[in-house]
């Protein structure tokens, strides 16, 4: 009976020994923002040196240190956050195994958010300046971080129009005021250490207050001319009258066509037209066809003369002389078709 509350005692420190961690992850209690430095420290039990130390970053070592050294990033940024954790040995009286802390939640905050380059308006041209549109770059600050000072820089595809400086407004040129959809802007805080650009300006439609086609172009309208001013008027091509045009087609035979009064369908030659390639070709072969079918004619009836004279020489004595000749006007060239006639 005597030693129970001596036992309790034990039993209640072993329960408190067997929670506590080897290891604990220290991170910063103040919010974080981004271009601030993150500290991190892992401290051993009773502040013993932690040797063969690692810092992880969602599961994946970012650092190695040989002992008990603060894990620093200069300037943070939103993907800096995530969960943390740290591991390694302590000499309790020797060397232990590699031991792991809790895992702690760090979220770096937003300085301010991507920024947005609008069109406010237009400004008016002052003497021999021409005016143009007024564009701003907006972006809003974290309410704990109100008081601090941004620059802004203006682009043109990737060509800088206006450096850093403190105004959030720049004026195009009216010239340029047709490529507005090509800007861009750029927000940063004075040191740098935070520097985020806008998209590309997106203009809205028809119906907003400025209305980009109407300042470039201006459309006139036809309630906005004088009285006495005569609207344009635009004139249809002519129509060829070559052949009549039918106004109706009741049925579908040749008998319902129908023709305006005091025009009746004309029936005359066909216009000319120019030859073609293949016509021009067979109007060029049709001396040559033609010159060749007579030869043929002609040899067709000296081979039948010959034919008869071999069967019987003596009924044709006559027809030597003149198969000789004829044999002789055949070897005249085509391009003479009239000397090949033969002498009866």
């Amino acid at each position: 009976m005597g030693d129970s509350p001596r036992l309790d005692f034990l039993l209640e420190r072993l329960s408190v020994l067997t929670v506590l961690d080897w290891l604990i992850l220290q991170v910063p209690f103040a919010a974080v923002f981004e271009g601030e430095p993150l500290v991190l420290r892992c401290r051993g039990w009773y502040d013993k040196v932690v040797y063969k130390l690692y810092y992880y970053h969602d599961g994946q070592p970012v650092r190695y240190f040989h002992s008990s050294a603060n894990y620093t990033v200069p300037q943070a940024r939103a993907s800096d956050s995530g969960p943390y954790q740290c591991s390694g040995t302590m000499r309790i009286p020797v060397e232990s195994t590699p031991m792991f802390s809790a895992k702690v939640a760090v979220t770096v905050q937003e300085l301010f958010q991507t920024p947005v380059l609008r069109v406010t308006g237009q400004t008016e041209a002052r003497g021999a300046a021409l005016g143009g549109v007024m564009l701003r770059c907006e972006t809003l600050l974290h309410p704990q971080k109100r008081d601090t000072p941004l620059q802004f820089a203006f682009y043109k595809y990737s060509r800088s129009v206006r450096r850093f400086d403190w105004g959030a407004e720049y004026t195009v040129p009216e010239p340029e005021v047709g490529e507005l959809e090509s800007y861009w802007c750029e927000a940063a805080t004075a040191t740098r250490s935070v520097r985020k650009r806008s998209p590309w300006l997106q203009l809205s439609g028809r119906g907003s207050p400025l209305d980009l086609a109407s300042t470039t172009a201006p459309v006139p309208q036809a309630a906005a001319l004088a009285p006495g001013s005569k609207p344009l008027s635009f004139r249809k091509p002519p129509v060829s009258r070559s052949v009549p045009s039918v106004t109706s087609v009741p049925n579908t035979t040749s008998a319902g066509l129908q023709f305006p009064a005091g025009r009746a369908p004309t029936t005359g030659p066909p216009a000319c037209a120019p030859l073609t390639p293949l016509e021009q070709t067979d109007a060029a072969l049709k001396p040559d066809v033609d010159l060749l079918l007579r030869e043929m004619q002609l040899l067709k009836g000296l081979l039948s003369q010959v034919v008869l004279e071999l069967k019987e020489p003596q009924a044709f004595p006559e027809h030597r002389e003149t198969l000789e000749t004829s044999s002789s006007h055949f070897a005249v060239s085509r391009g003479t078709p009239e000397t090949t006639t033969v002498e009866s």
